[in-house]
């Protein structure tokens, strides 16, 4: 009887042992650790308690966030060793490459949304072209090369124009603009104006000086607000800078000249309502300007300066 040899298995190799963490190393990581413990104590200090100034809520805030980036590097530096020694049965020079790429992880992710960001763009955000090379039309005007327009990014990779205002005035239905920006981008419905001169909106004489709010409907220009540079209905006087805005029953008006304390006493520059003098006061037309009302004012209590 032939006796067969029994398989004798071949030798293999030794997994090579877990690394041990360098003296250096664990110096390091014990000393960030003490940090962090040290950084989330002193927010618990009675001198980052305290109220205003140095040692107030603002230090004990720095502390904290402090702490907070010091425990993160100290953990994220000991995840990163605990991937080196998972990988103990690659090369070397493997092992490094890889721990440090995966060490460099956050602020990859950090940098691409930034750029990625930057490339989408921001919603909101406002680009401004001093002198456009070229025409461009907002709210139905032709703004010709040369105005300067305002654009804004829309989070799409793309952007809107919001803004433009131009040299010389230009023609927007009955009146006339030297700029237009939308209030409600894209929406171009509702639109602020700037006037090169008072111009007389749905019967109100609007002044120059500040920006004018309508509305666009379908080419159809209304007054949703601006200030006066001076009106008379009926026996009433509006000063210039009295307040007009519209509502959903009327006008709402405010006008106020108390330049100092004593002007309700001397009465200097007042509004005239219903043939009363006032130095404040709040009224309220109807749609055609023949019903007024006064909501509230106070009355001159001298002589109207002449």
């Amino acid at each position: 009887m032939k006796l067969i040899p029994p398989d004798i298995p071949a030798a293999t190799t030794p997994a090579p042992p877990l690394p041990a963490m360098p003296p250096l190393l664990k110096k390091l990581f014990l000393a960030g650790t003490a940090l962090t413990v040290f950084l989330f104590a002193m927010v618990f200090a009675p001198s980052s308690r305290g109220y205003g100034g140095p040692g107030g809520w603002g230090e004990g805030i720095l502390y904290l966030i402090g702490a907070a980036l010091s425990a993160g590097i100290v953990i994220w530096s000991f995840i990163c060793w605990l991937v080196y020694r998972s990988l103990h049965t690659q090369e070397r020079g493997k092992r490094i490459g890889i721990t440090l790429l995966f060490f460099l992880l956050p602020p990859i992710l950090l940098a691409g949304s930034i750029g990625w960001d930057w490339v989408k763009g921001y919603p909101g955000r406002t680009e401004t072209k001093a002198d456009a090379p070229t025409s461009a039309t907002l709210a139905g005007v032709v703004f010709p090369a040369g105005s300067k327009l305002e654009y804004e990014q829309d989070g799409q990779f793309g952007r809107v124009l919001v803004g433009a205002t131009a040299r010389k005035p230009l023609a927007f239905g009955t009146l006339q603009v030297t700029g237009i920006r939308l209030t409600d981008p894209p929406d171009e419905r509702h639109l602020r104006l700037s006037l090169p001169a008072p111009q007389t909106i749905d019967g109100w004489n609007c002044s120059e000086q500040q920006h004018v709010d309508v509305s666009n409907n379908n080419g159809v220009i209304t007054l949703d607000y601006c200030s006066l540079s001076g009106q008379t209905i009926a026996d009433s006087i509006w000063p210039p800078g009295t307040l007009v805005e519209s509502s959903a029953d009327g006008w709402s008006v405010y006008a106020s000249t108390l330049i100092d304390p004593s002007s309700a006493e001397t009465c200097a520059h007042p509004s005239i309502v219903a043939g009363v003098p006032y130095v404040q006061v709040q009224a309220t037309y109807d749609k055609t300007r023949q019903k007024l009302s006064i909501d509230y004012g106070t009355p001159c209590t001298g002589k109207p300066a002449q």
